[in-house]
C-alpha cells in the first residue's frame, strides 16, 4: 500500500502563515500610528510653551496659542489646554516660566486602511515648561 500524497498541505500552510503576517503587519502599522500621535501631542505642547513664552499674558495670545496647538492634534480640544505663568498673576514683565499641558485625554486619531481595530489608547498627559523670553505680542504675529 502507498502512503497517500499530501494534497492542499502547502494551501494550508500558506494560509496560515499569511494570516499571522497579515495581523503582525497591521500591529505594527497601528503601533506606528500610535507612536506618531504621541510624538504629534508632545510636540504640539512644545509649540503652545515656545509660544507661550515669547507672546504677552493675555486672553488674546491664549486663544492663539491654544489655536495652533488644535491645528497641529485635531483630536485635542482647546478646553483641555492649560497655560500657566509662574509665578502666578505676573505679567510680562514679571513671569519667570510658562508651564503648557493638557489634561484630557485624546484618543489617538482614528483615520486608519483597517477597518476592523479596536485598537485606539488614549493618550497621556503631555507638559512642557520653559523659561519666559520677550513676551510681547507687538512684535510676534504669531500671538495674534
Amino acid at each position: 500500500m502507498r502512503a497517500a500524497a499530501p494534497r492542499g498541505a502547502a494551501a494550508v500552510e500558506f494560509a496560515l502563515v499569511l494570516t499571522l503576517a497579515v495581523v503582525f503587519i497591521f500591529g505594527v502599522v497601528e503601533v506606528g500610528r500610535t507612536l506618531l500621535a504621541w510624538n504629534t501631542a508632545a510636540e504640539a505642547t512644545r509649540l503652545g510653551a515656545r509660544l507661550a513664552a515669547s507672546c504677552d499674558v493675555s486672553a488674546a495670545a491664549a486663544t492663539a496659542i491654544k489655536a495652533r496647538m488644535v491645528a497641529l492634534l485635531p483630536d485635542l480640544t482647546a478646553r483641555d489646554i492649560a497655560i500657566r505663568y509662574s509665578p502666578g498673576g505676573c505679567d510680562a514683565s514679571l513671569c519667570e516660566a510658562v508651564t503648557v499641558s493638557f489634561t484630557g485625554s485624546p484618543r489617538v486619531p482614528r483615520q486608519t486602511f483597517v477597518p476592523f481595530t479596536a485598537f485606539a489608547p488614549t493618550l497621556p498627559a503631555f507638559t512642557t515648561t520653559l523659561p519666559r523670553e520677550l513676551m510681547s505680542s507687538v512684535s510676534n504675529p504669531a500671538c495674534q
